[in-house]
């Protein structure tokens, strides 16, 4: 595409895409002219620009026989749409009088059009703002943004040494696959974090994301869509506040936003969730501690390499020697910005390569100026602190206590903080400073704390400080692992008596401070650690921190040394909450990720791990070795890895950890783990059969990714010699199925070998099989199976067939269903269980005597481990031979204290029928079968053999037990759904009995806490009141409703819950149900109307009363106008939307404030209102939202324009009135904006 400035032919700019594209939009043509004019520019200047002299433009001419665009843009110009008209007329007339017809295309572009168009890329927004004088504070264009970059015709050196990190990834990207999948990340509009300390190129790095000549897989990202602030700039607006604007006006950009926050990052996360995927989020910050959002992809950046540093000093200063230059790489450890600074005092070449490294920290921290010692001493008292309030100069503020331990002035600390703030060693953000790069800010905290008494320097910033202070110290100590003193004070306050040795009494603040300074002796912290690990509370969910300490004592693990003490206390840890949630903060995951091979965040060698684990294993307690067993798991694992937890520690110098990258190192991994599962997979017990199964689940991986074949094959047929070992026969079948094609011949012939030697031969063996926990339908299980041939359902009915032979089979085995007999009543029982009990059933004559002694098992069991699909398989088998014999068992089962307890699993598998029912109910009026057992009536249609009255006798007597409820209302509903399939009479029985049902029920008890029951019970009425709206029945349900909803009893979900029940009540009877809702006065209203229809102030959550037609509100209304209308106005539908008001959608909740109306039934009730002030002041009190995200000021903004459509008729009476709401919403609008910009800024100002 090429774009000149073109005088010849007489336009200003001429467009040329070659080859052709088919451009639309505003640029309307692959071949456009645009004539500029700086004017208003009527119809009647037209014909003087296009044929001047009474000739057309040779460029006007050219444009037709390419058929190309002519466009007059006219900045000063407003047109209306006939006024638009009018001009392009006249440009047409001005064509047709030169015989050119209807080519070129034209167009006028008045100052409106140009705004649109440059509005749709906000970088030209800011460079127009620029242009004119009136630049966004702050905020840039794309341009040179990295340190000591000015313009972007730098070329950005690729250092591919360097490694990138992801949570995701398995090891380092290098800087090309990082700017590809940058690339491609932002191109969908995602959410961005690159974290790295100061000076490693991050920046630069996002800089090059944009750079045409960055080559990479994925093209550059456009220069025109992005915009960047670095917060330490001030910028205005801040980025909520851009964010906000951007995703309002539709725009598709990158919005990059430096030195920025995990809480702002967090904000501008939760709003990018708005934009339709149309906006790229990148924000760049120097600190790797803070959580991020689930949305977001965080990069860490590693430090350069050697390499670049020289190429990059060499190109900038070419007074350095080579001397010099290595030199300054070797001291500047990767940090681009500490390697440019310290070049930039060089003089004279050569004059480096001499010097010592604190030399050389003078000469960085000096520069060209000349030596001061007030201003090191001001920068070492400043650096003591991560950060501190550079404005607040009162007597106890941040700044006076570094002006006392600096031994100088408050005026004198000020104007040596704005000196190390010209020579870039003082960073600002708002009110905040902070001595900047860490390198630089360590080292002279290090030097304050030597040359400085500990006795003072804890008083200060310790004894008399704030809690912000204590902290932000606490985490510059964290860094300063190499400092003697720093290592003092830590033992000190570390030690049984010290400030922080007992972690059980710490408080919030107490606990963070631990955790900042245990890199400083890890060694002193994991025994603190220890100590309070003797106290059950600290390990317990007692302990709100106790994730926290989890992941210090990961890092603490990376040494050897420390390892065993580490990983046992997080034992410890895990043994005292065994029921935890999963997920990056389950202290189980975070045991288990040291013992991957790789991503594990410790050096503990192959061997020592091994061992922790073996320990675990042969502990003997069943609770240690199911931690050992989710160890070995993981350590057996070859290609999944993800970290849990960050691998910087301070500034210790911390890895991935320990890493196989030889044959030998894969061996000296897997082979020691998977000599444990051989070696205690050959016993016979509940952990030999835990360690077989892991080892055939990991079977596959094991042999694909390894190269440890021959092992693995050996450690197959070892095994197999000795026990029967299904898992690992779905394991080399798993290899078979996926894995085949990629194996030689040889290779192929020993896995059919090996598939043989595993596959089970008897039928116990077969059985034991089917009943493993994974369903292996892929696997094709039957020989004969052709699964190519046969759907998953056929599949899964073969298998269900062949199932229910080996339980017919089963049953001729003596001894054989006893033995199995614990497995088949776990709760872990799969489906195949239920096929081999109908083969069990079928087969045995009488099977009271298994019967019998799965009642002793369960009697015996502990609670939640009982599952009885074996048992619903047998007594479906059992009915099927012989239905007396069963039936008369289940006759003896409902007075059996035992059975009686699963009555309803037992019924779950055999018809039911009368008998049935009379033993159901019998079992509710017994009163001791758990109410959950009769959620099975709701289930796979058990009740359609019933009659209307007797459901209705069954959900009665539920409702009377504990708990029960919430199954009446779940099996009601579900009898209700079902009743489709049934007569008129059916459903007119099943309405009437619906309505008796609940109209004496006990509210609290049917509602319960159930997040369905809203659901389900308006679900009942809906059906109940379209037959029987406005009866007798139907007003005491809902003269019930209302009742309960004023008491106490009533919760808040329950308001939730009744609202939905109401609905269907002003639906079918509107009139009767206002009037039974509706009570007059002020106090009945708040105490009785709130928890109802819904909060009278709720703004955009529908009410009840909108689904009540206007017409009838209106009537209603009218009954009583003085007070009705003003509850209708309280009440009604308030707002609606542009684009779905003619859709009837109910919910608007998530619709966008610039789309809202004032809703019919609102315009009406002010309408009809004989007190329209009234009416106006209660919708104005709804206009304010009661909760809300992102920026109140922009969501009222949005609703002024709806304060016009309430003066419906222009009348006079109301104009003051909504002149003064106007008002009112503008002031309130002006002090939300500057309370959200205040509160923006202290937000993104910090450094911590």
């Amino acid at each position: 595409m090429a774009i000149k400035e073109q005088k010849m032919g007489g336009v200003d700019v001429r467009v040329e895409i070659n080859p052709p594209l088919g451009i639309s939009g505003y640029l309307p043509n692959d071949n456009t002219a645009f004539q500029v004019k700086a004017e208003v520019f009527p119809p009647s200047k037209i014909p003087g620009e296009m044929v001047p002299k009474g000739v057309l433009r040779q460029a006007i001419r050219d444009l037709a026989t390419t058929k190309g665009s002519y466009v007059i843009a006219a900045t000063r110009d407003n047109t209306s749409e006939s006024a638009l008209d009018l001009r392009l007329n006249a440009m047409r007339d001005c064509l047709s009088a030169n015989g050119l017809g209807s080519s070129p295309h034209v167009g006028f572009y008045d100052a409106r059009k140009i705004a649109d168009w440059v509005e749709q890329h906000p970088a030209i927004v800011a460079w127009v703002k620029h242009q004119l004088g009136k630049p966004l504070v702050g905020w840039r264009p794309y341009s040179g943004w990295a340190y000591q970059e000015t313009t972007v015709d730098s070329e950005y050196l690729l250092d591919d040494r360097v490694k990138v990190f992801t949570p995701d990834a398995e090891k380092g990207l290098n800087v090309s696959d990082t700017i590809d999948r940058l690339r491609i990340d932002l191109s969908k509009g995602a959410s961005v974090r690159i974290v790295g300390l100061s000076g490693v190129g991050k920046t630069r790095l996002v800089q090059a994301l944009f750079d045409p000549s960055v080559k990479a897989n994925q093209a550059a990202l456009s220069t025109d869509d992005v915009l960047y602030t670095d917060l330490s700039d001030g910028p205005s607006p801040q980025p909520s506040a851009m964010l906000e604007a951007l995703i309002e006006d539709g725009s598709q950009c990158v919005l990059v936003v430096d030195n920025c926050g995990a809480d702002t990052h967090q904000k501008l996360t939760e709003l990018l969730k708005t934009s339709g995927n149309k906006i790229g989020l990148v924000t760049v910050e120097y600190d790797v501690r803070d959580d991020l959002p689930d949305a977001t992809r965080c990069y860490r950046l590693e430090g350069s390499s050697d390499d670049v540093i020289r190429q990059l000093l060499q190109r900038r200063y070419s007074v350095l020697s080579i001397s010099d230059v290595d030199t300054i790489t070797a001291f500047s450890d990767g940090n681009a910005r500490i390697a440019f600074a310290l070049a930039a005092t060089v003089t004279t070449t050569g004059e480096l390569a001499r010097l010592r490294d604190s030399e050389l920290f003078k000469r960085l921290f000096h520069q060209k100026n000349v030596e001061n010692e007030d201003l090191l001493r001001c920068a070492e008292a400043a650096s003591i602190l991560y950060s501190f309030d550079g404005e607040d100069d009162g007597p106890g503020s941040e700044f006076n206590k570094i002006a006392a331990v600096a031994d100088v002035s408050l005026i004198t600390l000020q104007r040596k903080v704005i000196d190390l703030q010209r020579r870039g060693l003082v960073q600002v953000r708002g009110k905040w400073r902070a001595v900047l790069p860490h390198a630089i800010a360590n080292r002279l905290a290090a030097q304050a704390l030597e040359a400085i008494p500990k006795s003072q320097i804890v008083n200060i910033f310790v004894d008399t400080a704030t809690d912000r202070v204590v902290r932000s110290f606490s985490r510059r100590l964290g860094y300063l692992h190499e400092s003697a003193k720093a290592a003092e004070l830590i033992r000190d306050w570390l030690s049984p008596s010290g400030r922080f040795g007992d972690l059980t009494a710490l408080n919030d603040i107490g606990h963070e401070i631990f955790h900042n300074i245990a890199p400083i002796s890890p060694k002193v912290a994991l025994a603190a650690i220890g100590r309070a690990a003797n106290i059950p509370s600290f390990l317990s969910d007692e302990n709100s921190k106790r994730a926290q300490y989890a992941h210090t004592l990961k890092a603490i693990a990376f040494e050897e040394e420390h390892f065993d003490t580490a990983a046992d206390i997080l034992v410890r840890f895990a043994l005292a909450d065994p029921q935890e949630n999963g997920g990056r903060e389950s202290i189980v995951e975070i045991l288990k990720s040291l013992f991957f091979c790789m991503l594990s965040g410790t050096n503990a060698s192959p061997n020592q791990r091994s061992d922790f684990v073996r320990k675990l294993l042969e502990s003997g307690d069943a609770e240690r070795e199911q931690l050992g067993l989710l160890a070995l798991d993981a350590a057996l694992e070859t290609w999944h890895f993800t970290s849990v937890s960050r691998f910087d520690f301070g500034a210790r110098k911390r890895s991935e950890g320990w890493a196989p990258l030889s044959r030998s190192d894969v061996d000296a991994w897997f082979m020691p783990f998977i000599r444990m599962a051989l070696g205690i997979g050959k016993q016979k017990s509940d952990l030999a059969e835990s360690c077989r199964s892991i080892l055939g689940r990991r079977l596959r991986r094991l042999w694909v990714d390894t190269n440890l074949r021959p092992e693995v094959c050996a450690a197959v047929k070892e095994l197999a010699s000795v026990v029967s070992w299904p898992q690992g026969w779905f394991g080399v079948k798993s290899i078979l199925r996926f894995d085949l094609d990629k194996c030689d011949e040889s290779i192929q012939n020993e896995l059919r070998e090996l598939e043989n030697l595993l596959k089970p031969k008897a039928i116990p063996d077969m059985i034991r099989t089917r009943l493993l926990e994974s369903s292996q339908f892929d696997l094709d299980l039957d020989d004969d199976a052709d699964l190519r041939a046969e759907t998953t359902g056929e599949r899964i009915c073969r298998s269900n067939k062949a199932v229910e032979e080996l339980g017919e089979a089963a049953a001729t085995i003596e001894g054989l269903l006893l033995e199995l007999l614990p497995q088949l009543i776990s709760t872990k029982s799969v489906a195949s269980a239920f096929y081999l009990g109908v083969g069990v059933g079928k087969q045995i004559a009488d099977p009271g005597w298994i019967l019998d002694a799965a009642k002793e098992h369960i009697a015996t069991a502990t609670p939640g481990t009982v599952g009885v699909l074996f048992l619903r398989g047998l007594l479906n088998g059992w009915h099927h031979a012989s239905p007396a014999s069963a039936e008369e068992f289940l006759d003896s089962a409902v007075s059996d204290a035992i059975w009686v307890r699963w009555i309803m699993d037992l019924h779950c598998s055999i018809p039911m029928n009368q008998a049935a029912y009379a033993r159901i109910h019998q079992s509710i009026k017994a009163g001791n079968t758990p109410a959950w057992q009769y959620f099975y009536l709701g289930m796979g249609r058990q009740t359609d053999s019933f009659s209307v009255e007797e459901i209705g006798e069954l959900l009665s007597a539920i409702t009377l037990l504990p708990d029960g409820g919430v199954v009446f209302l779940e099996v009601l509903a579900m009898v209700v759904h079902c009743a489709s399939d049934h007569d008129d009479a059916y459903k007119e029985s099943l309405a009437e009995t619906c309505l008796n049902l609940l109209g004496s029920a006990e509210w609290g008890k049917v509602l319960g806490d159930s997040a369905n029951s809203g659901y389900r019970l308006e679900s009942i009425l809906e059906f109940s009141l379209k037959r029987l709206a406005s009866s007798e029945a139907a007003l005491e349900v809902l003269n019930g409703l209302v009742a309960f909803a004023r008491t106490k009893e009533c919760s808040y979900s329950n308001r939730d819950v009744i609202k939905d029940a109401i609905s269907p009540f002003l639906r079918h009877m509107p009139r009767r149900a206002l009037d039974t809702i509706y009570v007059p006065g002020e106090e009945a209203y708040c105490r009785q109307m709130s928890p109802v229809i819904g909060h009278p102030y709720s703004d955009r959550k529908e009410t009840a009363l909108s689904v009540v037609p206007v017409d009838v509100l209106i009537d209603w209304c009218n009954a009583s106008p003085s007070d009705r209308y003003v509850f209708a106005a309280r009440s009604c539908k308030l707002f609606d939307t542009r684009s779905r008001a003619s859709e009837k959608h109910v919910n608007i909740d998530s619709v966008d404030d610039s789309e809202l109306v004032i809703s019919e039934a609102a315009l009406a009730v002010l309408a009809n209102a004989p007190d329209k002030r009234a009416v106006i002041e209660c919708y104005l009190m709804r206009f304010t939202p009661s909760g809300w995200s992102g920026s109140l000021a922009e969501i009222l903004r949005k609703r002024i324009p709806l304060l016009d459509a309430l003066n419906l008729g222009n009348e006079e009476e109301l104009k003051p009135v909504l002149a003064t709401a106007r008002a009112s919403l503008e002031r309130r609008i002006a002090a939300e904006e500057l309370r959200e910009d205040e509160d923006e800024r202290e937000r993104t100002g910090s450094f911590e």
